[in-house]
């Protein structure tokens, strides 16, 4: 008996599990084109926020790193001055989205995109 309850309560995790949050059923999702044009609609230009990177470098450019972004321009990351000769890979927003589009014209193997619903900017890439 002891085995058939335990069987019966494994399927009713596995079926509660494998249902979507409501939340996903009724946000659709935003394609590259309609989150880049959200995104430019807001007008925002001066904003910071955090990055973290996956790639074969060295810890430190792994992240997270805060990069303090005005006139859509990188002025620094992690409180120092941003320099291009030591701050290689970072991207504003608006660099994102020309990054990921240069990169989708070349037909990547895979790739996923998550965009902010309300500004439209890139909340995570991944590109191979």
């Amino acid at each position: 008996m002891k085995i058939i309850n335990l069987v019966l309560s494994s399927i009713l995790v596995l079926i509660i599990s494998c249902s979507k949050k409501e939340s996903e059923i009724n946000v659709p999702p935003l394609n590259l084109i309609q989150a880049q044009e959200l995104w430019l609609s807001k007008g925002i230009d001066s904003y910071s926020y955090t990055q973290t990177r996956s790639c074969f470098c060295l810890p430190e450019h792994l992240g997270p790193n805060k990069l303090i972004i005005e006139n859509d321009l990188i002025v620094s990351v992690d409180g120092e001055l941003f320099d291009v000769s030591i701050h290689q890979g970072y991207l504003t927003i608006n660099q994102s989205f020309k990054y990921i589009m240069n990169n989708l014209e070349n037909d990547p193997e895979e790739f996923n995109l998550e965009f902010d619903l309300t500004y439209g900017f890139i909340r995570k890439y991944f590109l191979i």
